[in-house]
């Protein structure tokens, strides 16, 4: 990690081979976790997504107004999502 983060270029160099083929490797796992168990991959993946998104909510807040800023952001990003869907929805017809 400290060879990243000062962009220790040979070190970054002897690591990416590795990088490579963890990623192509992870990929062609997932792939077949589609293709064999949908359910178990889509749920494992689901639940995944839902752990983070708890971790990143917070749950303590200086002031009332950061509370209400949390809240505005929150419907923001809501509505931009739906909205996106709905146009994505629309585009494909």
């Amino acid at each position: 990690m400290d060879g990243l983060s000062t962009f220790n270029l040979p070190m970054l160099a002897a690591t990416l081979p590795g990088l490579l083929a963890a990623i192509a490797a992870l990929a062609r796992l997932m792939n077949w976790l589609f293709r064999k168990h949908y359910a178990l991959a889509y749920h494992g993946i689901l639940g995944v997504v839902l752990a983070s998104t708890l971790v990143i909510v917070p749950t303590r807040y200086a002031g009332a107004w950061e509370a209400l800023l949390s809240a505005v952001g929150c419907a923001v990003g809501f509505l931009t999502a739906w909205l996106l869907g709905k146009l994505d929805r629309r585009t494909r017809g």
